[in-house]
């Protein structure tokens, strides 16, 4: 079969040239970046041209790959981020000081970035974060700009004071301060309440209106925390209940038993506690009777000689047939 020369087939189909096409077909690796064929690199070029194409993304230290099966450029944040290179993209959480938004929870401390470009919260404080912490009484949240920033506290963020207060309605069920930790020197509270606004910048709750009184012990003086965390000081209790020292009931029994007169026996009577644990209930002059039957004489004190008022021995030995004194005219 007689081969007819390529050049002279041309001539011989058209007078202005050769209208054979050879066809062009994407050869990745082979060195050569063929764009007539579609190529935009070649992972074969000694040259790395495409690697800039990261550069005209904003990445300056990103490299552009080059796909081994497409010959294209492959560009993007996954691609061209680089650690450390201070654009925080891809898979990165940060880098150096580009955080993408990230903060410590509530704003409460400095977050921090590591350098393998993941977020480091060793300098974020517990207190403040919006989350309940292990320790802590109540969160505060004290900086919040908007209802997200309350989402672990589950309130919404009132503007006007920059706080996190309840979704629902400010005014949550009290929580009673028996369930709190007592300060020093306090073996335990006995009542009160506290609410979510007194949340102190400590996140431990305010402490105004919570005391010893009703816990059944004579508390001494000690100090607690306001909603501020400050301490204030709070006086030692005269009574508790049906407790009370022997000498304040004495004080107390010489006024109420003689109707204010006062008396230098040493009398004893059934008292009332004030609410506070701060003093006794002072009797209503209208309901004073003479002799006040529950007044006696403190048993191992001076008799009553007048007979007014009997001895605690007697009045608890009624129709003994005794007087309840000794020769000493001392009360048994």
């Amino acid at each position: 079969m007689r081969v007819v020369p390529l050049l002279l087939l041309c001539s011989l189909v058209s007078a202005s040239g050769c209208l054979v096409d050879l066809k062009r077909s994407i050869s990745c690796g082979d060195g050569f970046v063929d764009t007539r064929a579609g190529e935009q690199c070649d992972p074969a070029d000694i040259s790395r041209g495409h690697e800039a194409a990261c550069v005209a993304l904003g990445f300056p230290l990103g490299k552009a790959e080059c796909d081994p099966n497409t010959c294209q450029i492959l560009a993007d944040a996954d691609v061209c981020a680089v650690c450390n290179d201070g654009i925080a993209a891809g898979d990165e959480a940060c880098d150096q000081d580009d955080f993408n938004g990230a903060k410590c929870p509530g704003n409460s401390g400095e977050i921090l970035c590591s350098q393998t470009c993941t977020l480091d919260y060793s300098n974020c404080e517990a207190c403040g974060n919006g989350l309940n912490d292990p320790g802590e009484e109540c969160e505060y949240k004290v900086f919040c700009e908007e209802d997200e920033d309350c989402a672990g506290v589950g309130g919404v963020c009132d503007l006007m004071t920059g706080r996190c207060l309840p979704s629902e309605d400010a005014l949550v069920a009290p929580i009673p301060c028996t369930s709190l930790k007592p300060p020093p020197g306090l073996g335990a509270y006995g009542g009160g309440t506290v609410n979510f606004s007194d949340c102190s910048q400590s996140c431990t709750y305010g402490r105004t209106d919570c005391s010893g009184c009703g816990n059944g012990e004579l508390d001494a003086s000690y100090e607690d925390l306001d909603r501020f965390g400050n301490l204030f000081a709070i006086p030692s209790e005269v009574c508790d209940g049906d407790l009370a020292e022997v000498a304040d009931i004495i004080e107390h029994c010489q006024s109420t038993c003689t109707g204010g007169d006062g008396s230098a026996l040493a009398l004893v009577c059934e008292f009332s506690c004030e609410d506070d644990c701060r003093g006794f209930e002072e009797p209503n002059p209208e309901d004073f009777v003479v002799p006040d039957p529950s007044c006696c004489v403190m048993a191992n004190s001076a008799c009553d000689l007048s007979g007014e008022f009997p001895c605690c021995w007697t009045v608890d030995n009624p129709g003994s047939g005794e007087s309840g004194c000794l020769p000493d005219d001392t009360c048994k």
